[in-house]
Order: structure tokens, then sequence, then C-alpha cells
């Protein structure tokens, strides 16, 4: 086992919590699900709110130490239910542009957990990676030696947080566009002195950990916010939502920027490559700025994020727009509406999706119903058995010709057969199939868009692998 391994296997072997929620206990959670990493299949520890916040004053403990590494860049923080990675990446791409180093943190990720500290783009090298996590151990270990018997130690994404600020700082980067991992006011990330926040759209996810209802999860959302900045909020379905984040943000002292009232989406026209957008913000108007991502939602991730970015580069002034078409015309987000690269065996289009909930579905529908190139789709869909799974599908039904219920390989997969059952309470019979594995459906799909291809020559048929980060990393 080379030593990167090893590293990662005491990573994994860290405690597992909670999340603390107001109202009742959780069980059949496991990490993953938390704050993105991979499962250990520990029981999970219900947290209360001064157990919780005591697991941040731990890490402020270890933080202090290392010499506040945290404290060595200026952050834009992001909260949300969905789109917090697109807006990370397009928020990074916008700072680089300004020729300054930028680093992200990102979860879950798709293949390597290297993925999730990058800098300008580039994920951590795993060298570098052995080498922060044995700076940091020091640090940890002599934390924890003074821990009672009753004390956890640190988790993995709590771990993973602090390698990132001292990453970060060691790396001397001039900004740090960090998501939560899970809800905001108690996740781990939530030890920054940000300048500028963002609130993504808020949605049902994770109810058994952030709440039951929209408030409390966009209330979980909001503890990022801090008194003093300004934090911009995307628009959500609900306008409730939006105005309860509004009227936090004021109450605490911030200053909020808020999507369809300050800032808008004039106009977004697809384009080869993606789409040609029209922004509004508080600043003025940028005319057709090429974005290189599909989905109208990624036209409202960008306006978030260029509102943002304009918040820490100009008082008065737009942004240059030659920066901003540099910056959306060569962002990328893996995993978010990807097209893979062909292979020389056929010459099907696979596209891959993250979306995993019901919000997500909603998104990805309207994404391909925007592709009037699409002829025919096979959708290739692996869950999470813990997702409101009827409510996705329901969602997606009439996005796809032909799906493949299958299964990603993890234990809180839903199995295939059970995925199976769902899918035919919306799709008829003779257009469900079921395979065992991810890479085996996605063969199968292939060959059912080949098939397609050689009955009807002048047709596009399009394979979507879609349900779970866990379903796309499998393929990706």
């Amino acid at each position: 086992m080379s030593e990167f391994d090893k590293i990662l296997s005491e990573l994994y072997s860290r405690t597992v919590h909670s999340f603390y929620k107001l109202d009742g206990i959780t069980d059949n959670f496991l990490e993953d699900e938390l704050n993105g990493s991979d499962p250990t299949g520990d029981k999970i520890v219900v947290l209360t709110e001064e157990q919780y916040l005591q697991r941040l004053r731990n890490m402020e403990q270890v933080l202090n130490l290392l010499g506040n590494p945290q404290n060595d860049f200026k952050v834009v923080h992001i909260a949300g239910t969905n789109g917090k990675t697109s807006t990370t990446m397009l928020t990074a791409s916008l700072i680089k542009s300004f020729g300054l180093r930028c680093g992200t943190f990102t979860s879950p990720h798709l293949k390597s957990v290297c993925e999730r500290i990058e800098i300008d783009g580039e994920p951590i090298a795993e060298i570098d990676f052995i080498d922060v996590y044995h700076q940091i151990m020091t640090a940890i270990n002599e934390f924890e030696e003074q821990l009672d018997f009753d004390d956890s130690p640190l988790s993995f994404f709590e771990v993973l947080t602090i390698m990132m600020f001292q990453y970060f700082s060691n790396q001397m980067v001039h900004f740090a566009v960090i998501e939560t991992g899970l809800g905001g006011r108690y996740d781990a990330t939530n030890l920054v002195k940000p300048e500028v926040e963002i609130i993504t759209p808020i949605a049902y996810d994770h109810m058994a950990i952030l709440g039951n209802n929209l408030e409390e999860i966009a209330m979980h959302k909001a503890g990022i916010i801090k008194p003093g900045t300004q934090v911009v909020i995307a628009d959500n379905d609900k306008p409730e939502i939006t105005a309860l984040l509004t009227s936090e943000a004021e109450e605490i002292g911030a200053k909020p920027i808020v999507e369809n009232r300050n800032i808008f989406v004039q106009e977004s026209e697809m384009a080869v490559g993606g789409q040609a957008v029209t922004f509004e913000t508080t600043r003025g108007v940028y005319q057709e700025i090429p974005l290189s991502l599909f989905g109208e939602h990624q036209a409202h991730n960008a306006l978030v994020s260029l509102a943002a970015v304009e918040e820490l580069f100009s008082e008065t002034d737009v942004i240059d727009e030659g920066v901003v078409r540099d910056a959306f015309l060569g962002v990328k987000v893996p995993g978010r509406f990807e097209q893979l690269k062909k292979d020389n065996l056929d010459d099907i289009t696979v596209i891959v999706d993250v979306a995993h909930n019901p919000q997500g579905a909603e998104v990805l529908a309207k994404t391909i119903s925007s592709r009037d190139d699409f002829d025919f789709t096979i959708g290739v869909i692996a869950m999470s058995e813990d997702k409101d799974v009827d409510t996705y599908i329901a969602n997606i039904q009439d996005s796809f010709d032909y799906v493949i219920a299958t299964q990603y390989n993890m234990d809180r997969s839903m199995s295939a057969d059970d995925l199976e059952e769902v899918l035919l309470d919306y799709f008829e019979t003779d257009r469900v199939q079921v395979v065992d594995s991810v890479s085996l459906a996605l063969e199968r799909a292939k060959q059912l868009g080949s098939d397609y291809k050689t009955k009807f020559k002048d047709k596009n048929p399009v394979v979507i692998v879609t349900g779970s980060v866990y379903t796309v990393g499998e393929i990706y």
C-alpha cells in the first residue's frame, strides 16, 4: 500500500458524527452523506447544538496551534442545496482571470479526494497531500492527546478542511472559494472570515439532518453569513425563502444582493459549446457573454458568481468584459451536464450529470428539453436509497425515451431492482431495463444508441448517466 493510500485509510477510519438537528435523531446516514467523505460504515452519533459548537471550538484550537492558516487568504464562502460546485468554479475562474492565485474546496469528489482541494484548477498533488497531512497531524495529535474519554477525535471532513486551510496558506493563494460540506451554520468550513458569501438555491435535501421544511434548511445555510459582509442570494422557487434569507442577512448586519431584485439574467440563448448570456448587475449590463456550460441554471450560477466578484474588485464599475468573457468561456465543472469524449468503438454521445435530488432532476429535465439536437435519449440511472427517488423520477420522466436502472458500488445505493419498481410507475415496461452495474449499464445504453443510429442514420441518440455523484464517478 502506498503512503498516500495509507493516509486515506487513516482519514476514512476517523470517527463519524452527525449534524445537529433541532427536532429529533438521525439514523441510517453515513458520513459521505453528511460531509462528502467516503463511507466507513460506522454508526452515526447525533449531537446537541452545544456538542456541535464544541467541535468547531476543537477545530479552532488545532488551527491556533498551526498559526491560523485560514486567515492567510481572502475567502468567498458558498452554501446552498444545488449549484454550489458550479458556482464555486465560476467564481474561482473569474478571480483567476484577474491574475490572482485562487484555491477551491468542494465535495464530494468524482474519482480522487485530491479533486476537493485545487489551486487554479489543478488538484493537489498526492505528494503535497502527504506533506500537508503530516504537517497538520502534529498539531492534531497534540490536541487529541488531551481529549477526555467521552470526546471524539476530529472527523474525516474536519481534518480535510484543516488540510485545505494549511495547503492554501503554504501555497500563498490570494483567494479561496470554499464550499460548505453540508448546511452551513455548524459546518467545518464555517471558521473563515469571508469577504463575500453566496447562498445558492435552497431545496429539500438531507432533511434528516437539516430539517423537514425549507425554512429550517435555509437557516442552516444562512449560518455562514457574517456581519459587515456582502451576501449574494440566488433566486428560489419560493419567494418566502428568498425573503427569509434576505431578512436574516440584514439582521446579522450583512448587505444582501438578491437575484431578481438587484441582479438579473436578462437573456440566455444556446450557442456552440454552451450559451450566450446577458447579465444585469448592480454595476451595469454585460452583453452576450459566452458561457461554456449548458443549462439555464448555469446562467443563474454565473450571475451570482459575477455579482460576488464585483463586490471583491469594484465599488462602482462593471468588471472588464474581456475578463468576464475569458473566465466564463474557459470554466469547467466536471460532472455537470458534461459530455465525455467519444471512444473509437462507437460514435454515441455520453453526457454525465450528478443531479441527485428532485430540484436537480428538474434542472436536468429543463436542460435536456432545451437541446433540439437530442433525438433519442437513454438514461442510465443509479441513486442513493435515502433520496426522494420517486419525486426525482417523476421530474425526469418526460426527458428519456428509454431508461436503464442500475446501482453503484456502495451499500447506500438503491438496488437496481428496487429502482426498476419506481421507474415502472412512470415508464412503460418496454422502456425500462435492469443492469446490475453502472459500467455495464453504460455499455448496454451505448449499444441501444448504436442500434438506433443504425436504424435512423440521420438521428442523434444520446446517453445520459445520472442520479448521484457516485454513479458518475464510477464511469468518469
